[in-house]
């Protein structure tokens, strides 16, 4: 890696990291902020099957536009508020802002004057609501960056947020809605929401929102939703509760000035910001080790034959340095002779077995906790007979529990990812 990196706090308390490209350029992947290249089982992403892969794709809620030019320069700004800080009444609210505020601003008022902009240079724009967090991303053509981080600021500034535009994004959310709501990961996911503990904010997080919770509903009860997102963006959307990261081939002296002229501007209070209460979240599921666990059977969209397994684990964000999960999951998905896979495998029972968490998964890690998986990709027989899968993946984690008591966990499994994680990183492509 031999791009050079500077970390700033403007004098509005907005934090900054610079990083000057060592080539001058981004690769022209994709933009997407949702993207999961979770470690999971052997370092692999969740994508066990073809139909799987499909599904992780989908998972996310992002609005994206393309036209891509091979020199570009990037940003991304993320705010710490998602859809856990939607108003009770309101799920989605969060989401439907996300696409609301690239509608103009008081400095350029023109209706997708940004998005026009980076289309003209060969750029993109992005964004993503996840729990706890909002994304904000774009990439252009890197001799216009000045000009796109200005345009980019004034949308955090004053962005207009007219009802016309709102009643146009709707359509937008809708449409998100609709295309995810037969997806198979999805509706695990609002399961897991839906029967963790009453009252928990995990338990109404509906990221997407639709038609129904963001008009019908509020218009039915008397809500007026543009008072409330003007609300909740006051609320959030201010200096301290942001992050921005700026990828330029300029110097780090000229990003910084950049930054320092667009992005000042941003309050560092609003009239009722309140800073957000989620860091004092407890594990949305109640009981600890002594709750007796809870079965669910669910016909799956299309075909698709699973087991899978999840342990609602403390709070890991302090941990994210250590990564004991990937451990933990490289482990139990790992597909040596003495493995879980290959004894699955001998049997019949199952193809594929994927263990771990996403740090990227908002679902999965947050403040409110870490939600660890195991997910066994099923035969016919393995499904007839999935009790004794279950049977044997537990006599492995005892295994496995009495070799960490005495010290015995393989060191060469920790060596494997350890260079494995190094090599990915030393080598990483930009983008």
């Amino acid at each position: 890696d031999k791009k050079r990196y500077r970390l700033v706090t403007l004098p509005n308390g907005l934090d900054v990291l610079l990083v000057q490209s060592d080539s001058g350029s981004i690769s022209s992947s994709t933009i997407d902020p949702t993207h999961n290249d979770n470690v999971r089982a052997s370092c692999c992403s969740t994508d066990s099957t073809e139909s799987d892969s499909a599904e992780e794709q989908e998972d996310g809620n992002d609005r994206e536009t393309n036209n891509r030019a091979p020199s570009l320069a990037a940003a991304c700004l993320t705010v710490d508020v998602g859809s856990l800080n939607d108003p009770e009444g309101l799920p989605g609210l969060a989401h439907y802002l996300e696409h609301v505020v690239f509608m103009g601003s008081e400095k350029y008022p023109e209706e997708d004057a940004f998005e026009a902009f980076l289309s003209a240079h060969g750029g993109s724009s992005n964004g993503a609501t996840e729990c706890e967090s909002t994304r904000f991303v774009f990439d252009v053509d890197a001799n216009y960056l000045e000009t796109a981080l200005d345009m980019f600021a004034s949308l955090f500034v004053a962005p207009l947020l007219r009802r016309e535009a709102m009643e146009r994004e709707l359509k937008a959310v809708e449409s998100e809605f609709q295309r995810v709501r037969n997806n198979n990961v999805v509706r695990l996911q609002q399961i897991m929401c839906e029967t963790s503990v009453h009252g928990h904010p995990y338990s109404r997080c509906f990221t997407w929102g639709n038609a129904t919770s963001l008009k019908q509903i509020p218009e039915r009860d008397g809500v007026d939703v543009r008072d409330q997102m003007l609300e909740f963006f006051n609320k959030y959307y201010v200096a301290p509760g942001m992050k921005l990261c700026v990828y330029g081939c300029e110097s780090l002296d000229t990003l910084e000035q950049y930054v320092t002229q667009s992005f000042s501007d941003i309050p560092r209070s609003r009239k009722s910001y309140d800073v957000s209460p989620l860091n004092k979240l407890s594990v949305p599921y109640g009981g600890g080790a002594g709750q007796q666990p809870t079965l669910f059977r669910v016909i799956p969209v299309g075909e698709r034959r699973s087991l899978q397994l999840y342990w609602i684990l403390p709070s890991m964000m302090e941990k994210y340095r250590q990564k004991p999960w990937y451990y933990v999951g490289h482990l139990l998905g790992h597909e040596g002779p003495e493995s879980i896979v290959s004894a699955l495998k001998r049997k019949k029972w199952a193809t594929d077995v994927i263990a771990g968490t996403s740090d990227r998964d908002a679902y999965e890690f947050g403040s409110f906790g870490t939600v660890f998986e195991i997910r066994v990709s099923l035969t016919e027989e393995g499904l007839a007979c999935w009790e004794l899968v279950t049977q044997l993946i537990f006599d492995a984690l005892h295994h496995f529990s009495t070799e960490a008591a005495t010290g015995d966990l393989p060191v060469w499994l920790f060596e494997e990812l350890r260079s494995s994680s190094e090599m990915d990183f030393r080598f990483q492509e930009d983008g």
